[in-house]
């Protein structure tokens, strides 16, 4: 078999496998550029860019099966760096939306009312979980 005819037949895997590398040199790239804005030598356009191509190219070489929720906190960073000139963290936020995720993954029936009474539920848990404190 010549190498022509092998890359027409493997070409499938091959471009996936392209796809792949891409999306990492994007991100290795993101991450060049985050260090670099944060020596001061690249600014938060720059970072908002990389960003952009990244999460594009994960985006061709995943679909949407690798997206989680760190991909949209991610597309605020440079936007954090303009405005504030740090990045906020979010992990009280992460913490906290795991506390409504476990209300949310035991209900079968969505309603009307879905997201209000996760919210109560989560609301009561907090309440309890204050009754049990010793406030002095």
């Amino acid at each position: 078999m010549g190498i022509r005819t092998f890359l027409l037949i493997k070409m499938p895997q091959l471009q996936e496998i392209l796809q792949v590398v891409g999306s990492y040199l994007a991100l290795a790239e993101l991450i060049d550029v985050l260090q670099a804005v944060r020596r001061g030598r690249r600014k938060a356009t720059d970072l908002a860019h990389s960003i952009t191509v990244y999460v594009h190219a994960h985006q061709q070489a995943y679909s949407n099966t690798l997206w989680v929720p760190k991909f949209h906190y991610l597309q605020h960073i440079a936007g954090m760096i303009s405005h504030h000139e740090v990045v906020v963290g979010c992990s009280v936020h992460e913490r906290k939306h795991r506390v409504a995720k476990k209300f949310a993954e035991n209900i079968r029936g969505v309603g009307e009312n879905f997201e209000s009474s996760i919210l109560k539920e989560v609301l009561y848990m907090n309440v309890q979980d204050l009754s049990d404190k010793d406030f002095e």
